[in-house]
């Protein structure tokens, strides 16, 4: 009597348990996880920069900005090694004045205007007729943007400096960097007095 009293039991318990699978709602698709949006790290491999609303790549051909009315100060008619570089040369246009080094990253010796220029740097002053070059880096970042914004996009960064400025150093890769000047004694804020950025690259 007992044996088919736990038969019976354990057949009860079988179809209690059919029917709780039978009322389970079916299986339905979920909805797939939201896809993470990928954080894009800017590439500094090539420097971007902006005059007069123009934009350029680092290293530019001289010959670019020269149709563009950017003429050189000092005389360019001479030689430039290989993998060489020549710096401190003024480029003017109109009222603006900006510093740049020529580089020449090929095999052979060039023409020092076929040459291209790897570093570009403004002064924020206004001296006579001159006006401060409104010299715009990696799309965003001009004489107005302070040290913690640029650390906000750029990252880490070196800070050395001399008698006058803090200077703030982003390298970027091996050949490029950013380099900001500030007043060491704040006369103008948060306003940086220098600005510079270079590339070395051979790409141009």
């Amino acid at each position: 009597m007992n044996k088919k009293l736990g038969n019976l039991l354990v057949s009860v318990f079988m179809m209690f348990i059919l029917v709780a699978c039978a009322k389970e709602t079916p299986n339905t698709p979920s909805e797939p996880e939201p896809e993470k949006q990928e954080e894009v790290v800017p590439n500094y491999d090539t420097t971007t920069f902006s005059l007069k609303g123009k934009e350029y790549h680092l290293p530019v051909k001289y010959e670019e900005l020269a149709q563009d009315g950017w003429e050189a100060n000092s005389n360019i008619d001479q030689k430039i090694g290989s993998n060489k570089k020549i710096s401190q040369i003024f480029l003017r246009n109109g009222s603006m004045i900006i510093e740049v080094t020529f580089y020449n990253g090929s095999d052979t010796e060039l023409d020092m205007k076929d040459a291209s220029i790897a570093e570009v740097a403004a002064e924020n002053r206004t001296f006579k007729g001159d006006v401060a070059a409104d010299l715009v880096i990696h799309g965003e970042f001009d004489f107005n943007t302070t040290p913690e914004q640029f650390e906000a996009k750029l990252g880490a960064f070196e800070k050395t400096g001399n008698e006058v400025f803090d200077i703030y150093t982003f390298n970027h890769t091996a050949k490029a960097k950013t380099v900001i000047e500030y007043y060491k004694d704040g006369r103008d804020g948060s306003v940086s007095r220098w600005i510079r950025i270079s590339n070395f690259t051979n790409k141009r």
